[in-house]
């Protein structure tokens, strides 16, 4: 089994957190999501 996620975005107010992004999470495979915090 997998987990899709399709066009995951986060804005607050007309700032955006998270640009829009896809992620495919695998069973048995490293995942990491890398970005400035």
């Amino acid at each position: 089994m997998e987990l899709v996620l399709e066009r995951v975005e986060k804005r607050v107010g007309a700032q955006t957190h998270l640009y829009p992004f896809d992620l495919r999470l695998v069973p048995r495979a490293v995942t990491i999501l890398l970005g400035a915090t």
